[in-house]
């Protein structure tokens, strides 16, 4: 399909994401958000109370994350996100007051898991080893996979994945997990070290973008609800939004970077779970996906969305993705 021209619905960092994608490409673009501002779940306010800026959560990105340096580098944030030297995890376990540090080698080859001073204190080499059971495991339960229990589960795997999947554990997709693992474990510890926001998630992700686009001609429109869509045989016709109808014209791309459950009541998808999460591509040739609850091979991380909004962008304009397609 060859675009003249795009909407992008949502702000969020899919989005946002996406309409960065195409203004490189010199595509026009459209952006609103139904929100008082830009950055979706992703984002900073100031709290008069307290006197201060505020992050939205407290999400982390790694070293490795191609989506969050690509954007980034593509928006020219100014400040470099903060974060360790080494990948190194201090652990505690608050019922027996039992503190640790896994240290993570920074190359490929995973030797800190030979070491005691390094691995979780009472694991075995092999029980690493075991975890291997898990990039072939496919879409099953981790329980199904690896054993759910013992010290490597209950002081690394659990409140690891935990905090990356954020649903118990044992239940989660073992293809998640898997692609996890690739990403960070597989890489090494220089990829797999801690990033934070500074000074703010908004000044690391948000603002960048919205001035990026801005000299570029994009403007995003707040508080701009998309209320339905008008489809032909194939395609989207017209968007309904709050403050009127919008045509589509036959050269024009469609990306929906709303929340799942917005986006459930707009078109028929179904992404409570991640059997269930749909892919960008939709059955009308220009309308596409985004969203960290879009099926994009990794768990809704920040990594997640920027790669799903840069990838609608991608199909939309008929050229590869640049992450590759997901493995799960």
């Amino acid at each position: 399909m060859s675009i003249g021209r795009a909407t992008v619905a949502g702000a969020g960092l899919a989005g946002l994401a996406a309409a960065v994608a195409l203004r490189e490409v010199g595509v026009e673009v459209s952006l609103s958000d139904s929100a008082a501002q830009a950055g979706g779940r992703c984002r900073s306010y100031h709290d008069p109370a307290l006197d201060m800026t505020i992050d939205n959560g407290n999400p982390l990105v790694l070293a490795g994350h191609p989506a969050v340096a690509h954007f980034r580098r593509a928006c020219g944030a100014p400040e470099p996100l903060a974060g360790p030297d080494h990948a190194d995890f201090a652990f505690a376990d608050l019922r027996s007051g039992a503190r640790w540090t896994v240290r993570i080698n920074d190359g490929r080859l995973p030797w800190w898991v030979l070491s005691g001073q390094r691995r979780v204190p009472g694991t075995r080499t092999s029980e690493y080893l075991a975890l291997g059971r898990l990039l072939r495991a496919g879409s099953v339960p981790i329980r199904a996979a690896v054993a759910a229990s013992g010290p490597l589960w209950d002081r690394f795997v659990d409140p690891v994945m935990l905090a990356v999947l954020n649903t118990p554990v044992a239940e989660s997709s073992a293809a998640l997990a898997a692609q996890v693992l690739r990403e960070t474990l597989g890489r090494g510890g220089l990829a797999t070290r801690p990033r934070i926001a500074q000074p703010t998630l908004g000044a690391a992700f948000v603002d960048p973008a919205l001035a990026w686009l801005a000299e570029r001609g994009t403007a995003l429109a707040t508080g701009r609800r998309l209320r339905g869509m008008e489809f032909g045989d194939d395609h989207v016709s017209a968007l309904v939004w709050s403050d009127g109808t919008q045509p589509i014209a036959p050269d024009e791309a469609v990306i929906l970077a709303v929340p799942a459950w917005v986006a459930q009541g707009l078109v028929p998808a179904t992404p409570e779970q991640d059997a269930l999460r749909p892919g960008p591509r939709t059955r009308w040739r220009n309308l596409f996906l985004a969203g960290d609850w879009v099926r994009n091979g990794l768990p809704a991380t920040i990594e997640g969305a920027l790669r799903s909004g840069d990838g609608a962008a991608r199909l939309a304009l008929g050229r590869p993705l640049r992450y590759g397609l997901p493995r799960c």
